[in-house]
């Protein structure tokens, strides 16, 4: 496991995805899941400085492709290595994906050994920014409650260009100011979540008792229910 492949026994135009682990970590991993058996991995790391433990060697152990790791004594040797290898495979017609955060480095020294040589640097396997991390516990809490009061506020009182509205539609049925007064109060106490016949029991109660006929109540119920 610590040996380079033999490059003479690895088929012509497979895809290479060789990582640097020291400079990526387990990040550069991701969309490992995706590779096929018609891949090869090629993990470098450095000896007693990358995190090798037992959630990396188990994704390796369930991943389809060719998996080879490469230890390193040394992390300056990090860029010496990693372009001998693309250049030992580069008569292969390799289509390389190089994962790591410093990747001009690796392809100035591998254009030296072979000048023809095409390499697709990219942060991770996938070639893809991964998704964000779940917001912690607090944040989402934090969020509900502003998200509760908010439709506490909408809840207990329709918009104000909804106000507007019922005003004017009262002012067409001649009532006295002071019904009017009491009918936008009732209106503002509604809960939009309110049952239709909670809002026509509380309106027509008003109304009933500035002696309003039941055929003006139905109407002017009738008239203001789409805005409540």
């Amino acid at each position: 496991m610590n040996n380079l492949p033999n490059t003479s026994q690895i088929p012509l135009n497979r895809k290479y995805f060789i990582v640097d682990f020291n400079s990526v970590n387990e990040n550069g991993l991701y969309g490992i899941e995706d590779l096929t058996e018609n891949d090869n991995l090629i993990v470098f790391f450095v000896k007693g400085e990358s995190k090798v433990d037992f959630s990396l060697l188990s994704k390796l152990h369930s991943c389809h492709a060719n998996v080879t790791m490469k230890e390193i004594e040394n992390k300056i040797l990090i860029p010496l290595v990693i372009s001998m290898y693309i250049g030992s495979i580069s008569n292969k017609n390799p289509d390389i994906h190089l994962v790591c955060n410093n990747g001009d480095i690796y392809v100035k020294s591998a254009e030296i050994v072979s000048k023809d040589i095409k390499i697709s640097l990219q942060r991770n396997i996938s070639g893809i920014e991964p998704p964000p991390p779940p917001a912690p516990e607090n944040t989402i809490d934090e969020f509900l409650k502003i998200l509760s009061e908010q439709q506490n506020i909408s809840e207990t009182e329709p918009p104000k260009n909804n106000l507007n509205i019922i005003k004017n539609v009262l002012s067409s049925f001649n009532l006295s100011v002071d019904c009017e007064m009491q009918l936008e109060n009732c209106i503002k106490s509604i809960k939009r979540t309110d049952g239709i016949h909670t809002k026509e029991t509380k309106i027509k109660e008003i109304l009933h008792y500035y002696d309003i006929n039941i055929t003006t109540r139905k109407k002017i119920f009738n008239a203001i229910e789409p805005y409540i």
